[in-house]
């Protein structure tokens, strides 16, 4: 990501979001706030970045067009996984009472307005531009900012994240909710393996994790369409280099005392998150909620 600038992804995972609830006839997840979020200068920007990008480059499609790109390679991830992600939440908040939900990487994720329980503490953490733009953006429309949500701007590489949740209010004593989308696709095992280290030393009680991730030993069942996504980020300056197996996986939680308590492989995807739309799972793409129980 360019120092000065916001995150590139953050913003096509807003857009993508934006154009799905905007214009898309079957709706896999309404996003009714992610248009105003990401803006009408902002969305036509990128609108017009991504038709050029279609220009040159081939994506094999017989449609060649950009909202046809943007639905084969982006928002099957994107919708499926969020979706994913709430509903998740919702539950849990309902089965748990008073939870505490930490976005990390939240970018330009408008779930803290549309959200009306009161219930949910919410920690938003991300890179400190992106962080900013998002403020700015907010303050532009004028929206107010509930007192359940928490903003968070960090550098995962050389801050904190204990020490940072900490400072803005957050009570290791309470049960806690993190999601981590679209991030392990960006890490290295070792990284990633930090950051469920530092979630499983900062809470005393309950607390639950769902994310996605490529699998390594599904990579080549989708490797056309996986060399076209990682040659889109690699242009928008942000390299893909994380693949892992759910045997690594594993073991990076079970030694942080973690339990994965579920899972939906690229079937269970389409099925239960995707159907009823033209959009298709990735085949080397999985999500993941481990459960680690409280301390005694």
């Amino acid at each position: 990501m360019q120092q000065t600038e916001a995150s590139m992804t953050a913003k096509i995972c807003a857009f993508t979001r934006a154009y799905h609830s905007k214009f898309a006839s079957n709706k896999v997840y309404d996003d009714y706030l992610a248009y105003e979020m990401i803006g009408e200068k902002e969305f036509e920007l990128i609108k017009d970045m991504l038709d050029k990008m279609m220009k040159k480059q081939d994506f094999q499609l017989s449609e060649s067009t950009w909202d046809r790109a943007l639905d084969e390679f982006v928002s099957p991830i994107i919708l499926s996984r969020i979706k994913y992600t709430e509903t998740c939440l919702k539950k849990y908040v309902e089965d748990s009472n008073e939870i505490q939900y930490v976005n990390c990487g939240a970018g330009m994720d408008s779930f803290a307005f549309r959200n009306t329980d009161k219930r949910i503490q919410i920690f938003e953490l991300d890179h400190p531009n992106t962080h900013h733009y998002k403020l700015n953006r907010i303050k532009q429309l004028e929206w107010l900012i509930p007192n359940n949500v928490h903003h968070i701007s960090i550098d995962f590489d050389k801050q904190n994240m204990m020490e940072s949740l900490i400072e803005a209010g957050f009570q290791p004593a309470k049960k806690t909710f993190f999601a981590i989308l679209g991030v392990t696709y960006y890490l290295e095992l070792e990284s990633f393996a930090k950051i469920i280290r530092d979630m499983s030393q900062l809470t005393d009680n309950e607390s639950i994790v769902v994310l996605d991730y490529p699998d390594s030993n599904l990579f080549d069942h989708e490797l056309g369409r996986m060399k076209i996504l990682k040659n889109l980020t690699n242009r928008l300056g942000e390299e893909m280099k994380g693949v892992m197996s759910r045997e690594e996986l594993t073991k990076v939680f079970g030694i942080n005392g973690f339990t994965i308590i579920e899972s939906q492989d690229a079937k269970e995807i389409q099925n239960n998150l995707l159907n009823n739309s033209s959009l298709k799972a990735y085949q080397n793409v999985n999500f993941i909620t481990a459960k680690k129980e409280k301390e005694i």
